[in-house]
């Protein structure tokens, strides 16, 4: 009973028949750190994460970053004999961000910006 148990859990990956894929902008540090951008203030890019971890930077920053996407795929519906390809499809999604203003040690407010553009 257990090595059936075992060949249905080892194969059910190939019974599954979904395609799609994520695309994170939202800087590099953050994302080669899992996400953990979100309880940092490690660059301009907290922004996004945590807008409040800004205040903790001690300079005015700008990054930007392209992150190119070259991807084929297909796609048939179950019950038609019609394939939808994508083939060498790519989309050029690129961020921005900007930080100003003065730190927390001088009390002042510090603004950020961001510029996200994924084109499909």
């Amino acid at each position: 009973m257990k090595k059936i148990l075992l060949s249905v859990l080892l194969s059910a990956p190939l019974w599954v028949l979904g395609q799609g894929f994520q695309v994170n902008l939202q800087g590099q540090k953050q994302i080669g750190m899992a996400g953990a951008g979100s309880a940092l203030a490690l660059d301009e890019a907290s922004v996004f994460y945590n807008p409040g971890a800004v205040t903790f930077l001690e300079k005015n920053s700008v990054s930007a970053g392209v992150n190119p996407l070259l991807f084929k795929s297909a796609f048939k519906q179950s019950g038609s004999n019609i394939t939808e390809n994508v083939k060498n499809k790519i989309a050029p999604p690129f961020e921005f961000y900007a930080v100003w203003g003065r730190n927390q040690i001088n009390g002042s407010s510090v603004w950020g910006y961001i510029l996200h553009l994924v084109v499909w």
